[in-house]
C-alpha cells in the first residue's frame, strides 16, 4: 500500500490501521463470518472503503469567491466514533476529517506504479550500459517456506501458528503434551499468587463479570526447534460494550510512535539500546484499575 502511494513512510501508522480494518470487515477461517460481525452483531459493509492514498477532491468550508471550492488531498483513514474519511492536505501539511469529497480511484488505478518499480527500472538502466556477465547457476534448490503457498504469480500468506498448538484448555489436557502444558500453567498460576494481582470477592450488584480463558503458544527458537512451552489467563476483552468501557486498556503496550521516537534520538546521539523481557509486565498496569472476573 505505501509503495503504491505517494504518500511518506511517515504514513505506515495509517496504513496499518486500515489493513487491521479491513481484516475485520472480511470473511475469517478463525470465526464465522466476519470479526466485525462478531463483535458488533451488525453486518459487515464494504460499500464505504476506499484506495488508500489515492486523491481526493475535499471541499474547503471557507474560500474566496475566485477560489477554489475544492482541495486535492490525500486519502489516509477512517475515524472513530464519527462519519466521513481522514485526508492529508499537502498543502497544510496536516489531516483532517470531512465527509463532502470526490475519490479520483479510476485515475490513481490507471496511472498506478509502485515505488519499487520504479527504483528497480532506475537501476536496470545503468546495468544495461555495463558489459554483460555470463550467470553463475547454483545447484541449491530453491524452496518456498511452507507458510506460502505458491498460485501462479500469487502468493497467500498463511497463519504462522502452529496447527498443533491447543485452542482449549480441554484440548490441551488431552494432547500428548499434556504434562508440558500443565506446567506451564502452574507457572502461570504461581506467577499470578506471587503478585497478588487478584482479590476474591463477591461481585457488586449490576456488575457482571467478565470470563477468561487459556491461551497456549509454543516459542520456537531459530532452528524451529521449540523452546517454551507457554500457557497464559486472559479475560476475554470483546464482552466491553462501546460507549461504557469499549475504549479502556487493561493490559498496557507501548505506541508504535512512541518506539520510533526513542530509535530516533537513539540514531541521532549514538546510544545503545538493550533489550529485555519481562514475563508478568501486562501485570504492572494501573493499581487502581477494578476488573472483575469470572
Amino acid at each position: 500500500m505505501v509503495s503504491y502511494s505517494s504518500l511518506l513512510d511517515s504514513f505506515r501508522g495509517y496504513a496499518l490501521e486500515i489493513v487491521a480494518y479491513i481484516l475485520n470487515q472480511v470473511p475469517s477461517k478463525a470465526v464465522p463470518g466476519t470479526p466485525y460481525e462478531r463483535w458488533s452483531g451488525k453486518k459487515s459493509s464494504l460499500g464505504h472503503t476506499r484506495i488508500w492514498g489515492c486523491p481526493t477532491h475535499v471541499l474547503r468550508k471557507k474560500t474566496g469567491k475566485l477560489a477554489s471550492r475544492s482541495e486535492l488531498c490525500l486519502f489516509v483513514g477512517y475515524p472513530k466514533g464519527t462519519k466521513g474519511y481522514i485526508f492529508y492536505s499537502p498543502t497544510d501539511q496536516k489531516t483532517f476529517v470531512s465527509t463532502n469529497a470526490h475519490f479520483l480511484e479510476e485515475d490513481f488505478v490507471k496511472n498506478m506504479k509502485p515505488r519499487s518499480r520504479l527504483v528497480l527500472e532506475e537501476l536496470t538502466e545503468p546495468q544495461q550500459e555495463l558489459t554483460p556477465i555470463e550467470p553463475r547457476h547454483s545447484g541449491r534448490v530453491v524452496r518456498q517456506p511452507d507458510r506460502y503457498m505458491s498460485y501462479g504469480d500469487a502468493l497467500t500468506a498463511v497463519s504462522d501458528l502452529d496447527v498443533d498448538e491447543p485452542v482449549s484448555y480441554s484440548q490441551a489436557m488431552a494432547s500428548s503434551e499434556a504434562n508440558l502444558w500443565h506446567e506451564a500453567m502452574n507457572t502461570e498460576i504461581q506467577s499470578m499468587y506471587k503478585n497478588g494481582i487478584w482479590t476474591l470477592v463477591d461481585p457488586p450488584e449490576g456488575v457482571k463479570p467478565i470470563g477468561c480463558k487459556w491461551i497456549y503458544r509454543k516459542k520456537r527458537g531459530p532452528d524451529g526447534n521449540v523452546e517454551t512451552f507457554k500457557a497464559r489467563v486472559v479475560a476475554k476483552g470483546y464482552a466491553q460494550k462501546e460507549g461504557i468501557d469499549y475504549e479502556d486498556t487493561f493490559s498496557l503496550v507501548a505506541m508504535l510512535k512512541s518506539i520510533r521516537i526513542r530509535l530516533s534520538i537513539t540514531a541521532a546521539l549514538d546510544y545503545e539500546i538493550w533489550q529485555m523481557d519481562v514475563k508478568t509486565a501486562f501485570l504492572n498496569g494501573n493499581p487502581d484499575e477494578r476488573i472483575y472476573m469470572a
